[in-house]
């Protein structure tokens, strides 16, 4: 309704403005446009409702603040959004405060997004039906493909002291794709059975040489691990 007044003013103070003062008009309507028009492809979802008060636990990712990344929707890119994502649900929640000076959160159109970004990682889109979830963190994109999916499961405790909804830890599945098959791996055993034996004695000698532990690797490292794996099995 605010909205609406706001136009119908910009409507009626145009039409009674002498020609010479279109362009403040213009201006006025611009900045309407620029303050809410943008809004309906940003704030486009449903408002966020927590669906269980767990025992222990929550269901994001790192932790229950909000991060800073630039949101890419439609081809639209909205810088320094506070954002969440819903490793249980596999959603992206949006925090902001309306017109009103109120604070909001809603769970973003999960068609709407291309991609999250921020300086230290990338999400996008999953395009790989054989990994079994919406989105996932983009480790490296070459020859060869690398993603990480994050996730947590949401689990009934029945016995203890406490007794009620409990999310688990973050789980991470890796995933490299080469040839265009999707392979997954866990430990540095099955990581090296996806590439032809000829290739897997020096990329063994690499993970030794780096100190590179599976269990504990983090994007950066994994990222310089497949980038290396690639330029291996491009030599002739």
């Amino acid at each position: 309704m605010q909205k609406l007044s706001l136009f119908f003013l910009l409507f009626i103070f145009s039409g009674g403005a002498a020609l010479g003062q279109s362009d403040w008009v213009d201006s006025l309507q611009a900045a309407y446009d620029q303050q809410y028009g943008l809004d309906m492809l940003l704030h486009n979802g449903e408002k966020y409702v927590a669906e269980v008060n767990p025992i222990e636990g929550h269901p994001f990712w790192q932790d229950e603040t909000t991060f800073i990344a630039d949101l890419f929707l439609n081809g639209k890119v909205f810088s320094n959004q506070k954002m969440q994502y819903h490793l249980h649900r596999q959603e992206f929640i949006l925090s902001y405060t309306d017109y009103n000076q109120q604070p909001n959160k809603i769970v973003l159109n999960r068609n709407a997004i291309d991609s999250i970004k921020r300086e230290d990682l990338l999400f996008v889109q999953n395009e790989h039906p054989k990994i079994q979830q919406p989105f996932v963190q983009l480790i490296f994109k070459g020859e060869l493909e690398c993603y990480i999916a994050h996730k947590k499961n949401l689990k009934f405790r029945s016995q203890g002291s406490q007794i009620g909804y409990e999310y688990t830890d973050e789980i991470r599945e890796y995933y490299l794709i080469y040839k265009d098959v999707v392979y997954k791996f866990r430990r540095q055993g099955s990581f090296l059975k996806i590439f032809p034996k000829e290739h897997r004695r020096e990329i063994r000698r690499f993970i030794s040489s780096q100190n590179l532990k599976f269990k504990t690797i983090d994007a950066l490292r994994l990222k310089k691990l497949v980038a290396y794996c690639e330029q291996s099995l491009t030599k002739k």
